[in-house]
């Protein structure tokens, strides 16, 4: 019996100007790139989205479908999990999810939820309240987020934390001379495990990220319910999770990063 693996970008976001034919086919070449390279057998592909408040694209998705006719979208047994098939029969699974600013001005990740969640709650009062869904509660790095007193916030957090599943996320737009900060490795001592993702930025060039950027875990999946599959995957073996992709190189990091404090001044 062939093998099966699992291979997740657990931080996408699909901003307007964005080619959704472009996007799913440049997932899933990323995803057989780094699967070929190193795993045999049948491989899933996952697209969790990490949508903010007032952008509902999964809505769209399910009730538009993809306009280009390069794809075909189906309903599954979940409501937050949605089938992409190419006209050659490769599919992709993309999940909904939201992506919540606290009171603190640190992010959480709630893959899987497909209902809005307000922001402006503080850190603890979002994790609580999210840990009666059925989502997974990410907290992931940004540039500049976790140092200085947000820092230790989040130090503080997981030194203590004991109020159910939590990961942490790398991001595929840290620069690649800034290595991973101990505190993932803290972190999984006390069993709270990454999920990376690739966090695609609002730019034309930022679609060909999508993919490139995450984790592979091995585990079955079961057309009904995909979501509840990677979440067995991921809670009967964590230690299993293997991230791959590459960060960021310096010199787009700091054009990014200059170009979306621009964007927020903006706005």
């Amino acid at each position: 019996m062939l093998s099966q693996n699992i291979f997740v970008d657990a931080h996408v976001h699909i901003h307007d100007h964005f080619s959704l034919s472009r996007l799913f086919l440049i997932s899933l070449q990323n995803f057989r790139k780094y699967h070929d390279a190193n795993i045999t057998g049948i491989m899933h592909g996952f697209l969790l989205l990490t949508e903010s408040c007032g952008v509902n694209k999964f809505a769209d998705l399910k009730e538009h479908g993809d306009q280009s006719g390069n794809f075909s979208i189906h309903d599954t047994g979940e409501r937050e999990t949605l089938k992409v098939t190419t006209l050659g029969g490769q599919t992709l699974y993309v999940v909904a999810g939201r992506q919540i600013v606290t009171a603190e001005k640190l992010e959480v990740l709630a893959l899987g939820l497909d209902v809005e969640y307000p922001d402006g709650n503080t850190l603890k009062e979002t994790l609580k309240d999210l840990n009666s869904t059925k989502c997974l509660r990410v907290l992931p790095w940004g540039a500049g987020k976790w140092i200085g007193k947000r820092g230790k916030i989040i130090q503080s957090l997981i030194s203590t934390w004991s109020d159910g599943p939590l990961f942490l996320g790398d991001n595929g737009n840290r620069p690649s001379c800034w290595p991973l900060p101990p505190i993932f490795s803290d972190a999984k001592t006390r069993g709270i495990f990454n999920l990376p993702g690739s966090d695609p930025l609002p730019f034309s060039e930022q679609e060909k990220k999508a993919g490139s950027f995450g984790f592979s875990i091995p585990g079955e999946v079961d057309p009904s319910k995909p979501f509840s599959s990677l979440k067995e995957a991921i809670f009967s073996a964590p230690n299993t999770i293997d991230p791959f992709g590459t960060p960021e190189s310096l010199q787009p990091f700091m054009k990014h990063q200059i170009t979306m404090q621009i964007v927020k001044r903006r706005r």
